[in-house]
């Protein structure tokens, strides 16, 4: 009788169904506020220049990985003459965000609740602006860094953690960070997209 509970135990333990599935990519979507500098600055308010991100990758012992992102920004406001004071013109700004990342994350094995991460990456930014009639269209080249933390959300509820058996998701964390990117074509003329970014979002890993 005992032997025959101890192998029910051996079974159910060692079955494919319970076993965690490998964790090798993540994927991303957060939102989050742009700071920008100079000219955009005067443009749109300090606050409000909301921005969405979708980013990829793979990992490599959940602690190093590789990403690519991509984005959308629209915002109006009043146009700058070239005295540096408003016009009569509206102005809106059309950008698509296109980034690589190198990703460390600070995680301990065993215990995953909060860990810190740090992004290095490249920035590609096709962008347009309207003011008036008029209409240019370009391409910005730029660097960025980022520092936040990643917060796990599925130890905290038992309906996440079976995540993993019906979606193959391993963990679920939410993630805050703040950035400072610099677009400018690294010191070349015409719109700087450099400027501070906070965001948050929804990290699955699996």
């Amino acid at each position: 009788m005992i032997f025959r509970y101890f192998l029910m135990l051996i079974l159910l333990f060692s079955s494919p169904l319970y076993a965690a599935s490998p964790q090798m990519a993540s994927f991303e979507i957060k939102t989050g506020f742009w700071l920008p500098e100079g000219t955009f600055n005067d443009i749109f308010s300090p606050c409000c220049n909301l921005i969405t991100k979708i980013q990829s990758g793979l990992l490599f012992n959940r602690q190093v990985g590789v990403e690519a992102g991509v984005g959308f920004l629209t915002k109006g406001g009043q146009a700058i003459s070239a005295n540096g004071t408003p016009s009569q013109d509206r102005f809106r700004l059309y950008v698509i965000p296109l980034e690589t990342n190198f990703v460390i994350r600070a995680e301990d094995r065993n215990w995953r609740y909060f860990a810190p991460y740090f992004k290095l990456g490249s920035d590609c930014l096709l962008y347009q602006e309207k003011t008036g009639d008029n209409t240019i269209k370009g391409i910005k080249y730029g660097l960025h860094g980022v520092g936040g933390i990643q917060i796990q959300l599925t130890k905290w509820s038992d309906g996440l953690q079976t995540l993993d058996q019906s979606t193959g998701i391993n963990d679920l964390f939410l993630t805050l960070e703040a950035a400072y990117q610099w677009i400018n074509n690294f010191g070349g003329e015409g719109a700087n997209f450099s400027g501070q970014l906070y965001s948050a979002g929804l990290l699955f890993e699996f």
